[in-house]
């Protein structure tokens, strides 16, 4: 009898499990990452400025880094891209032996383009090249997203040779789009001369969401309800196992081209009466990916189901209970766009403000004492009321903040985005509260 996990045993039947996460203090010799790694868990990353924010909202190990950016007057979104490509290049150093060892099939660690500029093609072509240079990691995968604008910088930078982590998924139509401009920028590379077995590829297609939005329009109790959104993957997990049979796609793999697998995103469960583990068990297969984040693949790890391949054979299956949506009231193509639409409306903010999500952020105007460029302010990460009371920052307008916090209970857990003073003078924005999951009171206070 095998003694190993679910986790390890999904690899063996042919699907890569990547840790939907990253902090500083999982990088490096013995820590978290490096534990996984050696256990033969996970085989790959995946990343997103949200995730960043939260880290450097929860993780002491970047003060180092960031307070003396917050000082030097710094704001949020240098910040965050300062620490983003830090942590990368570390990553991706770990992963160096699995991408080595797997000759490029795994080991790759994910950044996102500046959603600022995430649909404007040149510029996330800009974008994307900037970083890959930067960075310089043949196992670094540059995010872009699957949408409408996305599509052609996904066929100029694959042609560009760029490994790309095709993003925000939901439809099997967009899906195929995708796998289009993947085959589209490698056609074009090899007409250029170039060699096409160093390139890689995921489609991230997003799972969970579907049944978020989807179980909110049927019948309460209904048979279907939590069943959508993995027929979804699988009838998309279909479309992949079309492209790759082609005339087309056989050429190039002939060329040494490697298949542009499907990653299954958003696969933690929203709806708490559904299995933990749901929208891993359920999407094991073959030259796929799935991206979890800590809960889910502890969940796996402890009472994941024993792996099978729930994919190949099951695509009529998934095309069937699709095909009863209609009768239902449910158009799944309208739900994929409001999807889609959310996620093109969600990034653009995350470098904007929302990334600095877990960061405290403030803005003042020196003059007017109104809101004028955010600031992020580290401070009270998981600390106790002494430590953290009172302590200071400079900004810009020449004010003091001073954070202080209040004990009811327990440390403070995680920061909430703590916006003030927008528009407000100094005495009408001091002081606000705010309750921590640990049970603290935060006081924001300016003083001049």
């Amino acid at each position: 009898m095998s003694d190993k996990n679910p986790l390890q045993k999904i690899h063996d039947a042919g699907q890569a499990i990547w840790l939907d996460s990253i902090k500083r203090s999982y990088l490096g010799e013995g820590a978290y990452l490096d534990r996984l790694i050696s256990a033969g868990e996970i085989h790959g990353l995946t990343s997103n400025p949200a995730i960043f924010a939260k880290a450097v909202a929860e993780d002491d190990t970047y003060d180092a880094q960031v307070d003396p950016m917050v000082e030097q007057g710094a704001d949020a979104r240098e910040i965050l891209w300062a620490v983003m490509k830090d942590d990368i290049v570390a990553a991706c150093d770990q992963f160096a032996a699995v991408y080595e060892s797997s000759d490029g099939a795994d080991g790759y660690v994910s950044i996102e383009v500046d959603p600022a500029h995430a649909f404007d093609t040149e510029r996330t072509v800009s974008e994307a090249l900037s970083l890959w240079q930067e960075i310089d990691r043949p196992n670094l995968m540059v995010k872009v997203p699957g949408t409408e604008p996305g599509l052609a910088a996904i066929t100029r930078l694959i042609g560009e040779g760029l490994n790309v982590n095709v993003t925000l998924l939901f439809s099997v139509d967009r899906h195929r789009a995708v796998m289009d401009a993947y085959m589209a920028g490698l056609e074009r590379r090899r007409d250029a001369g170039g060699k096409l077995d160093h390139i890689a590829s995921v489609a991230s297609f997003f799972v969970s969401r579907v049944d978020a939005k989807v179980d909110g329009l049927l019948p309460e109790g209904h048979d279907l309800r939590g069943k959508v959104a993995i027929a979804n993957a699988r009838a998309a997990y279909g479309a992949f196992l079309e492209v790759t049979a082609s005339d087309r796609w056989q050429s190039l793999a002939a060329d040494g081209a490697k298949p542009q697998r499907p990653l299954w995103a958003s696969t933690s469960t929203k709806d708490p009466s559904l299995p933990d583990t749901l929208y891993v068990d359920e999407l094991v297969g073959p030259q796929t990916v799935n991206t979890v984040p800590e809960p889910t693949m502890d969940a796996t790890r402890d009472h994941g189901a024993e792996p099978t391949d729930n994919l190949n054979g099951r695509v009529d299956e998934a095309l069937a209970l699709l095909a009863r949506l209609p009768e239902l009231g449910v158009d799944l193509g309208q739900v994929t766009k409001e999807l889609e639409r959310a996620g093109d409306r969600a990034p653009k903010s995350r470098l904007n403000g929302g990334a600095s999500k877990g960061l405290l952020s403030l803005r003042l105007d020196h003059k007017s004492g109104s809101a004028g460029n955010r600031l992020a302010i580290t401070g009270a990460r998981r600390r106790s009321r002494s430590e953290v009371a009172p302590q200071w920052r400079r900004l810009k307008g020449g004010y003091l903040f001073s954070l202080r916090l209040e004990r009811k209970s327990g440390f403070a857990a995680n920061r909430p985005d703590i916006i003030g003073a927008r528009g407000r003078s100094r005495s009408e924005a001091a002081p606000q509260w705010k309750r921590l999951k640990g049970g603290y009171l935060l006081p924001l206070r300016l003083e001049r």
